[in-house]
């Protein structure tokens, strides 16, 4: 607890920062909705529903059933490993709103790094058939990787996004 404190800091400004990470998160939480509703869709039946979410999320998944978790008696409109990337920024989109991840931007990079690595390795041997994954492996994988993706930028757009509306707001007052 006291290794958490000494990095993340409780932001006064949380409002600001919630304003500032609601676009992302509300695209974030979108795709995971669409991607549990996407099995509800298919079992009752709701072709027109199912076809348009089905469509949107083949841009950002290749949706393989082997490779998905299910719900509703079918799979889900991301596979598992995708659908952990996103449920893990949605997370870190709250988590920073609120606390501030105080390192230096090479130890956000050199963490976030190692942090996705793991995706990659299990990815690539998959895919060369040197090896076979499964649901939990890509459950952990999409963690991680979407816990590298937040800390480097997430927690960047943040710091900049403050930054810029800081500046804007000094020259409206002056």
């Amino acid at each position: 607890m006291i290794l958490l404190k000494r990095y993340f800091t409780y932001s006064n400004k949380y409002l600001m920062r919630l304003v500032i990470i609601s676009p992302l998160f509300v695209i974030l939480l979108f795709l995971i909705t669409i991607s549990v509703l996407s099995p509800y869709f298919e079992t009752r039946l709701m072709v027109k529903e199912f076809e348009f979410v089905s469509f949107f999320l083949k841009k950002i998944c290749h949706q393989y059933p082997s490779r998905s978790f299910y719900i509703f008696g079918s799979n889900m409109g991301l596979c598992a490993r995708c659908f952990t990337t996103y449920l893990t920024l949605t997370f870190y989109c709250i988590l920073f709103s609120f606390f501030d991840l105080e390192l230096r931007f090479k130890s956000k990079l050199i963490i976030s790094i190692s942090l996705i690595i793991p995706l990659f390795i299990d990815g690539i041997t998959q895919y060369y058939g040197l090896r076979y994954s499964n649901n939990f492996l890509r459950f952990i994988t999409g963690v991680l990787a979407g816990s590298g993706l937040s800390i480097i930028f997430i927690s960047s757009y943040i710091k900049i996004a403050t930054g810029l509306f800081h500046k804007i707001s000094l020259n409206i007052s002056h």
